[in-house]
């Protein structure tokens, strides 16, 4: 049985591991973000040999979860090469080991059928799931493997397991009762772990906090006096010793990340008449929009969308009827101050899984955080990560439990969307671009030039010159020095009260001349990623009439970069651009079509 077991987790795995290098090889497209090569620019960086602290190289200084994955982006680096193929192999990794620890949990806990119908539909998920799953933010994309591992640790220590009567489907109704909580030295381990990853799990991204307030929840319902029990004490003695990292980072820092993060990050509060709305939104957005809005052979994305979404409607509804016992249990339980017996407990361990996503979309609505409904899921999305596998599991429990009442409509509907979905997966090999990540480089100077920029308090000569003297490489440093223009341009965009053309004429009187190209190549970037269209050419000009004659050459440079990236490298739309520009400025202009965009 035990190998039974373990031949289905490995079969699961391996498909799901080619789901998403499906869409890794043929749908790169969507897949890139600036914020990614930043991570791989730093693991660049620690191969070559640092020129700053790394703490002060962080992308984002309240999220550290960044200098972890470039941590583990050095060995994929060294042996695929520096690739953004390579920088996505971390992402996989991440993902696979979720996706175990998914499973393993669903199995050992409720039943192998529901760890089965789970898994498939994590498998052949939404494309927006899979895109997801090959982020390589750092922070909420690759937190949801300590979310999951969390979740292990505490149904370890307070849920028993289930197993299989030999020869016959698990279900709730035979399983039988495996193990009782832990005891004794694997008590220890087990709680010292659950409480250092919880801690680690907080400075990796604060989105861990749900999570745990979730946890601090069921563990006061299992005993109200939990705080003076001995595994209390283990795991706040786990948790202070996973807490070293960020308690280090906090006195180097000064305890500023720590500040930006209840002032400005996750843990600011939006406007309160505004949770209602937002938590409808949330899920709104998470079931309306899990495809592209792109065809899939004549079919629109909206017509998938709306499949999915009545799956997923008729799947959580039918959860909450079904389980509507367990959930009063839970609620129940929660309110009340005496504590829960054992077969309470483990009569609404399933509802479990909902009270993280009540807390998880309570969490997003009272925050500043906003999932949009953008097309590009890499950007719109990002903050999903931690909501679909939880979503995918009250969909199995509703179906695990509707199988066994013989509803075969609704198991044809799941199998009908498991298809829609590995269609439009395979789809990826005939309309897809095969394996332009390969072609492209897994890092970028010149976002660690914006960083460098913004990390040193407008000070722009010492930007600069940590650009042109600390990076060993001479294009990576120009890319730098071009990054922290492309950034003073992006202030200026955005400065309030002086006219842009004025902003960046102060900028340039208080740094040397030999800068000064790199400076109007960025604006030029900065026009044409406004006026982009062939017939705003003649637009250009007019909004260069302040730039010296002597600098309008490095201007068109950066508008043929610009075009090149808008019009996706194809010489047969440049034509258009190119038809449009003054003799004098087309060999600039074309020269611009060879150099690497920055977009603003």
């Amino acid at each position: 049985m035990n190998y039974f077991r373990d031949k289905t987790l490995a079969i699961l795995l391996l498909l799901f591991l080619a789901t998403r290098l499906i869409i890794l090889f043929f749908d790169f497209s969507s897949l890139t973000q600036l914020e990614e090569l930043y991570n791989g620019t730093l693991a660049r960086e620690m191969l070559r040999g640092l020129f700053l602290p790394l703490l002060q190289l962080r992308y984002i200084e309240y999220q550290s979860g960044s200098l972890i994955v470039s941590f583990c982006a050095i060995p994929y680096f060294v042996i695929f090469g520096q690739s953004y193929v390579s920088l996505k192999l971390v992402a996989l990794t991440f993902s696979a080991g979720t996706f175990t620890i998914f499973y393993l949990l669903l199995r050992n806990y409720f039943s192998q059928r529901t760890a089965l119908w789970a898994g498939l539909l994590y498998i052949f998920s939404p494309p927006i799931v899979g895109q997801l799953n090959l982020k390589v933010e750092g922070a909420n994309s690759q937190s949801i493997l300590i979310t999951m591992a969390i979740w292990y640790l505490f149904f370890k220590l307070f849920c028993a397991k289930t197993y299989e009567p030999q020869g016959n489907p698990r279900s709730r109704g035979n399983s039988v009762e495996g193990v009782d909580q832990v005891t004794g030295r694997q008590e220890l381990l087990t709680a010292g772990l659950l409480g250092a990853l919880i801690s680690f799990g907080i400075w990796f991204c604060p989105v861990v906090c749900v999570v745990t307030l979730c946890i601090l929840i069921l563990w006061r319902m299992h005993n109200p006096y939990f705080i003076f029990t001995r595994r209390f004490v283990i795991v706040l003695i786990g948790f202070f010793l996973g807490a070293i990292p960020a308690l280090y980072d906090y006195w180097y820092t000064n305890f500023s990340g720590l500040r930006y993060l209840l002032l400005n990050g996750y843990v600011a509060v939006g406007k309160v008449s505004l949770i209602p709305i937002k938590f409808a939104e949330l899920w709104g957005v998470a079931l309306m929009r899990p495809f592209p809005s792109k065809e899939l052979w004549g079919i629109p994305g909206n017509v998938l969308n709306g499949i999915f979404y009545i799956f997923a409607v008729i799947a959580v509804q039918s959860y909450l009827y079904l389980y509507k016992s367990e959930i009063a249990v839970l609620a129940r339980n929660i309110c009340s101050l005496r504590p829960a017996t054992k077969r309470s407990i483990e009569s609404c361990r399933g509802a479990f899984f909902l009270l993280y996503l009540v807390a998880f979309s309570l969490f997003y609505a009272a925050t500043r955080l906003k999932v949009s409904s953008d097309a590009k899921p890499m950007d719109g999305y990002r903050y999903l990560v931690s909501f679909y596998p939880f979503l995918f599991i009250l969909i199995a429990l509703g179906m695990e439990e509707l199988s066994k009442r013989k509803h075969h409509w609704l198991k044809r509907l799941f199998v009908s969307v498991m298809l829609i979905n590995a269609i439009y997966l395979l789809s990826y090999t005939v309309m897809g671009d095969f394996a332009t990540g390969l072609r492209m480089k897994g890092y970028s100077y010149e976002m660690l030039g914006l960083r460098l920029y913004d990390n040193s308090h407008d000070d722009l000569d010492h930007a600069l010159s940590l650009c042109e003297k600390k990076i060993q490489d001479e294009s990576d440093s120009e890319a730098c020095i071009m990054g922290v223009a492309c950034s003073v341009i992006l202030e200026c965009q955005q400065y309030m009260g002086v006219a842009q053309d004025q902003c960046i004429a102060i900028w340039l009187m208080g740094v040397s001349t030999k800068w000064y190209p790199y400076f109007y190549r960025a604006q030029g970037q900065s026009i044409a990623s406004q006026y982009f269209r062939p017939e705003d050419v003649p637009l250009w000009r007019t909004k260069l009439q302040w730039v010296p004659a002597e600098y309008l050459s490095y201007c068109y440079q950066g508008l043929g970069c610009a075009v090149n990236a808008i019009c996706n490298c194809d010489p047969r739309k440049q034509v258009e651009y190119i038809q449009r520009i003054a003799p004098e400025f087309k060999p600039a202009f074309q020269y611009g079509l060879t150099l690497p965009y920055y977009s603003l």
